[in-house]
């Protein structure tokens, strides 16, 4: 039941950070016409840095679920090689 929790909460995590990533872009598309404005400027350089930043966190929360599932793998495997 512990595997599936982790499961699921993983999967929350990513989903929440799809959402908050295509908000955070569609954010930045609306400043992308806006041209002569070094507040827009200013804006939409701290929105591509949190878009980087948001896709640094769901990579990472992927690798992590991976490693875990092998891990997970990796211990069943130990009670068969008694």
């Amino acid at each position: 039941m512990g595997l599936f929790s982790k499961e699921s909460s993983s999967e929350k995590q990513i989903e929440h950070y799809n959402e908050l990533l295509d908000h955070t872009r569609e954010q930045y598309q609306a400043l992308e016409n806006i041209q002569g404005s070094p507040e827009a400027e200013a804006q939409r350089n701290q929105l591509f840095e949190q878009i980087k930043q948001i896709e640094i966190t769901i990579a990472e929360i992927q690798h992590q679920d991976i490693r875990e599932k092998e891990q997970d793998q990796g211990e069943g495997l130990d009670l068969f090689e008694d």
